[in-house]
């Protein structure tokens, strides 16, 4: 069984295709776990493609948010980060 921070992240990246695909936008997964990018979406209209990593957004103790960044090769391939909150989804 996936550990808890892999199924919210996998539950992450499940929204985040669904979102697109309501864009228009055609959806591929990467085939490994470890790469610079979970999503790659692609307009068959306008033809705009889209680089993303999925976070599952996450908060301090406090409840102050934890803001993601890219790493310096997503930067030069144009990676753009798409954060999810999973507290916004109370069915899950």
């Amino acid at each position: 069984m996936a550990g808890k921070t892999m199924t919210r992240g996998t539950l992450s990246e499940l929204l985040c295709t669904q979102d697109l695909v309501r864009e228009g936008y055609d959806v591929f997964w990467p085939v490994s776990d470890q790469g610079m990018v979970d999503i790659v979406a692609v307009h068959p209209v306008t033809g705009n493609i889209r680089l993303i990593d999925v976070k599952t957004m996450g908060r301090r103790r406090d409840g102050t948010r934890i803001y993601r960044t890219t790493t310096t090769p997503q930067k030069k391939i144009g990676v753009e980060i798409i954060e999810v909150d999973l507290d916004e989804h109370p069915n899950l």
